[in-house]
């Protein structure tokens, strides 16, 4: 045991007491920063996800494409993402502003569960944005296979399947029989086994088995089918100017590049969106996620500062996306600007019928 003037180390070991002892509360103006940045990316995470979904269940309501499908699981991913890692990363900003207790109890189930869906989250939208860039390349270069393998049953199924990997992936750290989550003992939160001294392997060798090899997997899969993607499309492009009568027969089915140049085309602007989502989750999530594997390899450490200000750079695609996906297409925008006037005129009608019986009673 230690003596210090708060009792919250009591029962730590050396090396630990000398982490926590070194992290115990950031300073009060970045916290009072860190907080308002963080209301502000909440609202527009809101905003932005809640105006997508309603864009995407507004233009599909008789059929619904699988891309829209992956776009909506995707937008889930980042809410939930943005969400709880916000109410993960609250108690440790407030912590400067006033000397609360701990948020949970150690080891408590609830403080795992408040951190789980940060795990789920990021698990699903690894895997879903592999998926949207398998799908965008075998529909252009394998269009019968594409056909063959992606049928509405065996999405349906697959869909399932991610979030049953997600959930698979998220159980054993919660439950605590392997990769326990690390106890944040002076703010009452759990963490992933980073910065801290590991007593045994089993902490971080799941975390480094499964989480990293499954991050650098789907977006090396994910890079790799856009980059190939890119390729044949410039090759088509180049095909297309060397022959210009390419073009002028898309049903011929004796010519494969006709049906490559009119497939190209048919998806050109959905996956160039794709591709900056993707480039942009990239470097935002990049710097966080090779931070985190840094650091369970015991390369370098970083303070309680450097993770909020890389946790606050990963936010930012979540605020991205929506607007590209909308921008992207008219009819989302269309169908945004419908349900705008029908709210403005339902907002008009409550107004006026309050001022016609405020002039009534006035009268009476």
């Amino acid at each position: 045991m230690f003596n210090d003037r708060n009792q919250s180390f009591v029962g730590y070991s050396r090396l630990e007491y000398k982490y926590y002892s070194n992290h115990t509360a950031l300073e009060l103006p970045i916290s009072q920063a860190l907080i308002v940045i963080w209301t502000m990316y909440l609202f527009s995470v809101f905003g932005g996800h809640a105006a997508l979904l309603a864009a995407v269940i507004s233009v599909s309501r008789k059929r619904i494409s699988r891309i829209e499908v992956l776009i909506i699981n995707l937008s889930i991913a980042d809410l939930i993402f943005v969400t709880f890692s916000i109410f993960t990363m609250t108690p440790i900003a407030t912590y400067s502003i006033y000397r609360h207790d701990p948020i949970f109890a150690s080891n408590s189930i609830q403080c795992r569960l408040l951190f789980a869906p940060v795990l789920l989250s990021t698990c699903v939208g690894s895997i879903v944005m592999m998926t949207l860039a398998i799908i965008r390349y075998t529909k252009v270069s394998y269009p019968i296979y594409h056909r063959r393998w992606f049928t509405t049953i065996r999405f349906w199924i697959w869909l399932c399947f991610i979030w049953v990997i997600a959930l698979g992936i998220t159980a054993p750290p919660v439950v605590g029989f392997w990769g326990k989550l690390n106890y944040l003992q002076p703010f009452g939160v759990c963490h992933i086994p980073v910065d801290v001294a590991i007593t045994r392997i089993d902490q971080s060798s799941f975390f480094i088995f499964f989480c990293i090899a499954l991050y650098i997997a789907a977006y090396f899969i994910t890079g790799l089918c856009y980059f190939l993607l890119f390729c044949k499309a410039r090759n088509v492009a180049f095909r297309t100017r060397v022959n210009p009568r390419v073009n002028q027969f898309p049903q011929s089915s004796s010519s494969s590049t006709a049906n490559d140049s009119s497939a190209i085309q048919l998806t050109y602007k959905l996956t160039i969106i794709l591709v900056i989502v993707f480039i942009g989750y990239s470097l935002s999530f990049g710097p966080l996620a090779f931070t985190i594997i840094c650091s369970m390899f015991k390369l370098f450490h970083l303070s309680l500062l450097s993770y909020a200000i890389l946790f606050t750079i990963a936010y930012i695609t979540s605020v991205i996306n929506p607007l590209l996906f909308i921008l992207s297409n008219i009819r989302y925008q269309l169908a945004l600007s419908a349900i705008w006037k029908k709210l403005c005129c339902r907002s008009k009608c409550y107004t006026y019928n309050i001022r016609k019986v405020t002039v009534r009673q006035r009268i009476g």
